[in-house]
């Protein structure tokens, strides 16, 4: 509620306002979150998707696709990244933390 009454509101200083307590908030909620919620999914992708993000992003910025819009731009910037991430994470790096162990 407090998100989209931020979102339609015109004056910048009031949309801050309205987005302040989600500071608090968000690591908050994220404290109450199970730790592992997929005990399945075993495979740690988010090294990948943080290493390979920002080149897939630029990349797709050259490519002139950041005139798409936010909202597109975002998902086809995780669309492309989580593939390259999966290649990552089995390829390279479960490789050296099995070396490591």
């Amino acid at each position: 509620m407090v998100v989209a009454a931020a979102t339609q509101t015109p004056e910048p200083l009031l949309r801050e306002l309205c987005l302040g307590p989600l500071v608090l908030a968000i690591p908050y909620v994220a404290s109450l979150l199970p730790t592992r919620p997929f005990r399945w999914f075993t495979n740690d992708l988010s090294y990948g998707t943080y290493l390979w993000g920002m080149p897939v992003q630029q990349v797709l910025t050259l490519a002139g696709l950041g005139s798409l819009g936010l909202y597109p731009y975002m998902a086809l910037s995780v669309l492309c990244t989580l593939p390259i991430a999966v290649a990552s994470w089995f390829l390279v790096e479960r490789r050296f933390l099995k070396r490591r162990a």
